[in-house]
């Protein structure tokens, strides 16, 4: 009991800790569930409006312009995490607003010229390698989104840095995806099709960017003021460009997929598959929560020595990842078929694709944030290696599945590289921190999903049902049985945070 004493901090440290990530994961989750609502309905509008072939292209010239974004951002936004909480936390005003600075201006410069770049190689990109002339102008029209797109990412990981959570959601995870869905709906209407669908996008990033200025300028009235900023440059870049590597090729890994699909097979074929990764994306929802806040908490008690109150924080933000997360994926692998027929005819053949693509991404909530604990305690060279490895492995694969399997290739091979590099992820936070995210309180959603799977085929067998009820009847009965399993201190913590943050009784 002593030794468990030593071990774990204080009730009162530990309470503090969970309480910041349950208010701050609690904003960012309503934000991203307003966001992923948002950015859901815009996907399927557009592949009802468009059908799977021009669906196909939009989704295929996102992709190559997201691929270039990445690259122009150079993982400053990363960088900005880092030390402009470092720098907020002891009260450098002149190294935040420097480390604000040098990435809105590296970022907007990068981007600009990643946009020309774009702009010029279209036609050899869409003819030349993807053999789809029709995808010429969409790429074109992309190219003008570069700025916006990079410039409100940056701003929005500035305010993460400063921990102000609202204003991180608003940009990107509310103000954007609605206004996407807006402009796009009105462009339907007055009967642009495709090039109204790429016009929305840029409309709204466009628009973001001047929101992002508006809130920074809020939360931190110094980027205006007289402080005299002191740039950091060379520490910026020193830690975004291997994070940057990470990131760039962690995004190649989800995206090269649909680029072997749009090299090897039909745009037909990349719109379905689109379809199927929007939807299992959905997945990610509580992580991504909960890592907005986790990270610069990371960083600062990582820079503090602090590594007894990490290891605890990793264990229940994990453990609250997985238990959010299990349900959906359940629900995602029993009516996939249906859930894929919401895009319209043609799209429930990607069914068992989407099941190969959940569990992907339930592998990725099981190992918690096992990645931004390594790039928030400066093990960033690390897990670039990890991201080379994964890259190249599934480059390897989806050239090997894709051309065999088509839609479920490129699901497989996208699956298993997730997998192998959340698991080396895992051993080395390990290895290195001595720390690892399970213990038994793991088990309880595990337990409690058994029993609303088996509850649903037990009804679905006796008596006719809709699949919207069952996945309603699956989750009365998960939640139930957690219940019944009991709940630990830490979660009454993450309990209170929530009736708090939202007002009601719980």
């Amino acid at each position: 009991m002593k030794e468990e004493k030593q071990r774990y901090p204080g009730p009162a440290i530990y309470g503090q800790l969970v309480n910041r990530v349950a208010k701050g994961g609690g904003i960012v989750f309503i934000g991203k569930i307003i966001g992923k609502g948002a950015k859901f309905a815009l996907q399927v509008l557009l592949s009802r409006v468009l059908g799977t072939r021009d669906y196909g292209l939009y989704a295929l010239g996102f992709s190559i312009t997201s691929i270039i974004g990445t690259f122009s951002m150079m993982g400053l936004h990363s960088g900005v995490v880092r030390y402009g909480a470092l720098y907020r936390g002891v009260g450098d005003i002149s190294r935040t607003k420097g480390t604000f600075l040098s990435a809105i201006v590296i970022s907007t410069i990068s981007s600009i010229v990643g946009s020309i770049v774009l702009f010029i190689l279209a036609e050899p990109i869409s003819v030349g390698l993807f053999h789809k002339p029709g995808l010429v102008n969409i790429v074109r029209v992309f190219s003008f989104s570069l700025p916006f797109y990079v410039l409100m990412v940056v701003l929005q990981y500035c305010a993460r840095a400063l921990q102000r959570m609202q204003y991180d959601v608003s940009i990107r995870d509310i103000f954007q995806p609605l206004s996407n869905l807006a402009l796009v709906s009105l462009l339907f209407l007055f009967g642009f099709g495709l090039s109204g669908a790429v016009s929305g996008f840029i409309g709204s990033v466009a628009l973001s960017v001047i929101l992002g200025f508006f809130l920074l300028q809020r939360a931190f009235p110094e980027i205006l003021g007289d402080f005299s900023p002191s740039y950091q440059v060379r520490a910026l870049l020193r830690f975004s460009l291997p994070v940057f590597i990470i990131e760039f090729l962690s995004f190649l890994l989800i995206q090269t997929d649909k680029v072997m699909l749009g090299y090897f097979r039909s745009a037909e074929e990349v719109g379905i598959y689109n379809a199927a990764f929007v939807v299992s994306v959905q997945l990610g929802l509580f992580l991504v929560s909960f890592n907005a806040i986790f990270a610069p908490l990371t960083a600062d008690l990582y820079n503090r020595g602090k590594i007894e109150e990490l290891d605890r924080l990793y264990k229940v933000t994990t453990r609250w990842i997985f238990s959010l997360t299990f349900p959906l994926f359940l629900i995602l692998s029993l009516f996939s078929r249906e859930i894929m027929a919401l895009f319209g005819p043609g799209f429930s053949i990607g069914g068992t694709a989407l099941i190969v693509l959940s569990w992907g991404q339930l592998i990725d909530a099981g190992v918690g944030s096992t990645g931004t604990i390594l790039q928030m305690s400066g093990k960033q060279d690390i897990d670039s290696l990890n991201t080379v490895f994964a890259f190249l492995l599934n480059v390897a694969l989806n050239f090997w599945f894709v051309k065999a399997y088509g839609i479920l290739g490129a699901a497989l091979a996208t699956g298993i590289s997730i997998t192998l590099i959340n698991v080396a992820r895992l051993i080395e936070v390990y290895k290195l921190l001595k720390i690892q995210p399970y213990e038994r309180k793991y088990f309880k959603p595990l337990i409690s999903g058994l029993a609303g799977v088996t509850s649903v085929l037990l009804i679905s067998r006796f008596v006719r049902s809709n699949w919207v009820v069952l996945s309603g009847i699956l989750l009365c009965v998960y939640v139930t049985s957690l219940l019944l399993l009991g709940l630990g201190d830490e979660d009454k913590v993450v309990l209170r945070s929530v009736r708090h943050r939202l007002g009601i009784g719980l």
